[in-house]
């Protein structure tokens, strides 16, 4: 039979993980109510059967050292679960057909961690994203860029907010994880730009726009990062 695939995010990145689960049903007539039962992949599963199949709450240990304690039905994970990876990574919880489906928390062994929705495997959908940038700093706004908004398979693309450690914040819209389209960027106190609105390109101020600076000055035109090109 072949094995399916668990998905795993980040520095557990978002790649396919074996792991050890024949996720194909396997009917034991004699396995009904709660039991344990080790399988010939070394798996061992403890909790409930229903006609052979797991069904209700129990917990996995895979011989990857991955271990699944959650709800199941005819067989996959099904429901509300939590998964612990060997490298300390943590999702809780919905689960569907075996994959992280619904909503729910992951935490990396780096410090990231997202709460939001998933679908087959991987962040889809509207979230929150906390990245680490410096563990180090006195106060949680200053050790991580937060995203709030949309993702495709772990990606920023859409609409998102991006506040960043240092006091800045953009928001508009991304594509492939990067600044793409019409967006707002607003600079941290004490510098000589309050904000733009304009074209961004491959995370770059790229095109028309609209600078406001701190002395006043409003200028409208073609931009290339701060760099005014031709005024309108």
């Amino acid at each position: 039979m072949r094995k399916r695939n668990l998905l795993i995010i980040g520095v557990c990145s978002v790649l396919l993980f074996a792991t050890g689960c024949d996720s194909t049903p396997k009917e034991d007539p004699l396995l009904n109510g709660y039991g344990t039962k080790e399988d010939e992949d070394g798996n061992i599963y403890t909790g409930f059967f229903k006609d052979g199949l797991y069904d209700g709450y129990g917990v996995m240990e895979y011989a990857t050292s991955t271990v699944y304690e959650g709800t199941w039905s005819e067989g996959v994970w099904e429901g509300n679960g939590r998964i612990t990876w060997d490298s300390g990574c943590i999702y809780v919880g919905e689960t569907h057909d075996n994959m992280m489906h619904g909503m729910g928390y992951m935490l990396w062994t780096m410090g990231d961690y997202y709460y939001g929705e998933w679908k087959n495997g991987n962040p889809n959908g509207s979230g929150t994203k906390y990245y680490m940038v410096d563990p180090t700093a006195e106060f949680t706004h200053q050790q991580y860029n937060v995203y709030t908004g949309e993702m495709v398979n772990n990606l920023k693309v859409g609409h998102g907010v991006m506040r960043y450690n240092f006091g800045a914040i953009y928001d508009g819209e991304w594509a492939n994880d990067r600044r793409n389209g019409y967006g707002t960027v607003y600079w941290e106190p004490g510098l000589e730009f309050l904000k733009f609105e304009g074209d961004f390109e491959d995370d770059w101020i790229k095109g028309h726009g609209t600078m406001y600076y701190s002395n006043g000055t409003i200028v409208t035109g073609t931009f290339d990062g701060t760099t005014l090109i031709q005024a309108d």
